[in-house]
């Protein structure tokens, strides 16, 4: 049977907001079996061929080589408001911070050690992996830092006692270039169905970019943000990836590995 007449294609896709340009028309798709979920749990999908590729985190090219389809991703210059880091008044003076992190989180927890040893020279964290619930509601006396990211990082732009810094911004001081937080990632070539593929993202960003009014809608239900508020935040996120932005991604790779031969 040919590939457009059945759901031949298992695809995942984050289950964030963020990526809703791309997952909302992608569930009526005929060829594809669309699964939603955290990033982590989608690059463990792919890496244990529970699936067969996915819009997710972009650690999945970086440190495990997987193969990437190339134009489309998430990515964000200079300001992102969902990869969050909230520090405490002891977090740059500690001799190990201690960091409760998102358990949902790859690649921005490697951007987070990243900024540590290159931007802000901190010593390596103590890092605690707690679900988005329990992270925003501990307190500063605990811990000296949280990173949160996604959904949950939108609806917290601020954590009592805790100062909010977007990792997207300080990515840029470090490095002036855009940062790719989702790649869309396969486990082989995929070359008998990469067309189909590339058409249905094609569809469902022309979608979105020529009638956002759905996409933001929903994103509205899920997080009670203003459309305003929504409209400028997807005004931050590149689906389209360019030049600038694979850039970025070769300087998070070069500085990936850089960081894996500290450690």
């Amino acid at each position: 049977m040919p590939y457009e007449l059945q759901k031949c294609i298992n695809f995942g896709c984050v289950n964030y907001i963020n990526a809703l340009p791309f997952s909302l028309p992608l569930l009526e798709n005929s060829y594809l079996q669309l699964h939603l979920a955290p990033p982590a749990e989608l690059l463990k999908k792919i890496l244990h061929h529970e699936i067969d590729c996915a819009l997710t985190s972009s650690i999945g090219t970086v440190a495990q080589k997987l193969q990437c389809l190339p134009g489309w991703g998430i990515a964000a210059h200079k300001h992102v408001q969902s990869v969050n880091l909230y520090t405490s008044s002891s977090f740059f003076s500690s001799s190990r911070p201690k960091v409760a992190i998102t358990n949902e989180s790859l690649s921005s927890v490697a951007l987070f050690k990243i900024l540590c040893h290159n931007l802000w020279q901190v010593p390596s964290p103590q890092i605690e992996h707690l679900s988005p619930s329990e992270i925003i509601n501990l307190s500063p006396d605990r811990y000296d830092g949280l990173l949160l990211i996604g959904d949950a990082a939108l609806k917290h732009p601020q954590i009592p006692q805790f100062t909010t810094h977007d990792l997207a911004q300080c990515w840029d001081e470090l490095t002036g270039m855009p940062f790719v937080f989702a790649v869309v990632l396969n486990r082989t070539s995929w070359e008998n169905c990469s067309s189909l593929i590339h058409l249905a993202l094609e569809s469902a960003l022309s979608h979105f970019e020529n009638s956002p009014q759905e996409v933001i809608e929903t994103a509205h239900k899920r997080t009670n943000l203003s459309h305003k508020d929504l409209r400028t935040y997807y005004s931050l996120l590149r689906y389209r990836l360019g030049e600038e932005d694979y850039a970025g991604l070769k300087a998070f790779q070069q500085y990936y590995d850089r960081l894996l031969q500290k450690t």
